[in-house]
């Protein structure tokens, strides 16, 4: 849901035009997808734990840096660590669920691992879009460490899938 209250977030402070914040946003995104291409070459490398507890540790230190450097060029560079690491848990959304079920059920665990992901996000937004319009940034930011820290707690209860057969 970062992405999708970015826009929201630097039209309330005034920081840049309508036009100047359409292509920051997709400057932010480009960065994601950059990342994520990154990450996924790699992930049979550092395993699938390791790459989403660093990108959600570092997502959550940086929510808790960002209300502190609210000036355009603390946000462009705070958000950019943002999305890179944004990408980290990203990349291992369908592939753990996929790798610890059985064959016939892969499909049908990446399918509500996705739609899990997809509810967050909502829930995400409108929790974040009440706390920003509420003019609660250092709240809203708050929040989201925490749901990073939660996302950690959770996955050091998933099995490590990196060098195991799917068989």
């Amino acid at each position: 849901g970062l992405s999708l209250t970015l826009p929201t977030i630097l039209k309330l402070g005034h920081f840049v035009t309508n036009v100047d914040n359409a292509l920051l946003t997709t400057f932010f995104l480009v960065i994601g997808i950059i990342s994520g291409i990154f990450v996924m070459i790699k992930v049979d490398k550092f395993g699938r734990k390791g790459i989403q507890i660093t990108g959600f540790l570092l997502m959550a230190v940086l929510f808790l840096i960002l209300p502190h450097f609210y000036y355009l060029a603390g946000i462009i560079t705070i958000v950019s660590f943002l999305e890179l690491f944004n990408a980290f848990g990203g990349a291992t959304v369908g592939i753990i669920p996929a790798e610890v079920t059985i064959t016939r059920f892969r499909g049908t665990s990446y399918g509500f691992s996705s739609m899990m992901g997809k509810i967050g996000a909502v829930i995400g937004v409108i929790a974040m879009s009440i706390l920003i319009t509420s003019k609660n940034y250092f709240n809203a930011y708050i929040f989201l460490a925490v749901i990073m820290i939660i996302a950690i707690i959770l996955t050091l209860l998933l099995p490590e899938t990196k060098n195991i057969k799917l068989e």
